[in-house]
């Protein structure tokens, strides 16, 4: 039989437990959000543990982060961190589906700014106005709106804005003989 104060000091124990608080039963304080400082080792550390890292991982997402806007980088390694916590009880297409939807949701909130698809899309029409004699009069308008559509018009959403720049100014001084412009200009630094 337990003594009372032994009882006393076993009911404490139990609540706590019970409650979360408990010494050795304590839950982990959970992990603070991603920052830009450490968005792209704990993004990799993550993908590592899901077999889903590609090769310089960190290399290719610090080149990434550098490229987009304050806060994408970290929202997205977030996101990855909270859908693959357990991702050794998913299949590998089910662990690539989770980065997938990661991302897309990562660009649904911070693709916000359609400034930067005008700007493309006005950089583009001079310079088919500069290099050919049929270009239609509602050029950008039809243009943007294409462009709007496509797959590559949220993330140009999410592109840090002095990049925008620099790829529209090389676009209006690429040459009319450059057939993929766009293309090459977009690669940027």
């Amino acid at each position: 039989m337990l003594r009372a104060d032994d009882r006393g000091g076993l009911l404490k124990r139990l609540i706590l437990l019970l409650l979360g608080c408990g010494g050795a039963f304590a839950s982990p304080k959970p992990r603070p959000a991603p920052t830009e400082a450490d968005a792209c080792a704990r993004l990799c550390e993550r993908m590592v543990a899901c077999k889903l890292a590609p090769v310089a991982c960190e290399a290719s997402c610090a080149r990434d982060q550098s490229r987009l806007r304050a806060g994408v980088q970290p929202a997205f390694a977030s996101c990855i961190e909270r859908e693959t916590a357990a991702c050794e009880s998913h299949t590998l297409p089910d662990r690539r589906q989770a980065v997938a939807l990661c991302w897309t949701a990562t660009l649904e909130a911070y693709a916000t700014d359609d400034e930067a698809l005008g700007k493309v899309a006005g950089a583009i029409c001079a310079r088919l106005a500069r290099c050919s004699t049929e270009v239609a009069s509602d050029c950008e308008a039809s243009l943007r709106k294409k462009l709007a559509q496509s797959a590559q018009s949220k993330s140009l959403a999410v592109v840090r804005k002095e990049l925008i720049v620099s790829m529209t100014e090389c676009i209006d001084k690429s040459s009319c003989s450059d057939d993929d412009a766009l293309s090459r200009c977009s690669e940027g630094p």
